[in-house]
């Protein structure tokens, strides 16, 4: 599918929706409203431990090849790399942002916030996602998820000379 100029407006629109439809229910769902510069920081959290996986993930590499996303792996190594690799180290960077930001914070009062919190860095990891995922096929990139039964792993990104990118978020 290629994506026209015209297009990646709404689908840049369609991927950032619901962003905004679940950060606004779990907002006015709170009966105690954060502070908005709270949430704000939050969100952009998010944004860094993007940043906070790659850069452990790239370091992983360096140790273990089991921690390539390139080399060929047996099932054990696939579940070892999906889990530890991807998984473990993602969620660890968005609970370190929650932790670290939010949990010492004086707003943080009721255990709702907890909840609030970490959507909210949750939400702006999977905002880097999305507009990754709009902006590769936008420049006519194919891409591919990486999958264990259900679970998405990575992408696989690949322009139309056959070059691949490697994009774990």
């Amino acid at each position: 599918m290629r994506i026209v100029s015209g297009n990646i407006s709404v689908l840049l629109f369609l991927a950032i929706l619901p962003i905004i439809i679940i950060l606004l229910f779990v907002y006015y769902n709170d009966k105690n409203k954060e502070p908005f510069f709270l949430l704000l920081r939050l969100f952009l959290s998010g944004f860094i431990s993007c940043g906070l996986v790659l850069f452990v993930s790239g370091h992983l590499e360096t140790f273990a090849s089991v921690f390539s996303p390139t080399s060929s792996k047996n099932i054990y190594q696939t579940f070892i790399y999906s889990f530890v690799g991807v998984a473990l180290i993602e969620e660890a960077s968005k609970w370190f942002m929650v932790y670290s930001i939010g949990y010492h914070n004086k707003s943080f009062d009721e255990v709702y916030d907890g909840l609030v919190y970490a959507v909210f860095v949750s939400l702006g990891f999977a905002f880097i996602e999305n507009i990754l995922y709009v902006y590769a096929r936008s420049r006519d990139y194919s891409v591919s998820v990486g999958r264990i039964g259900k679970l998405e792993c990575d992408f696989i990104i690949r322009n139309n000379d056959m070059n691949y990118s490697y994009v774990q978020v």
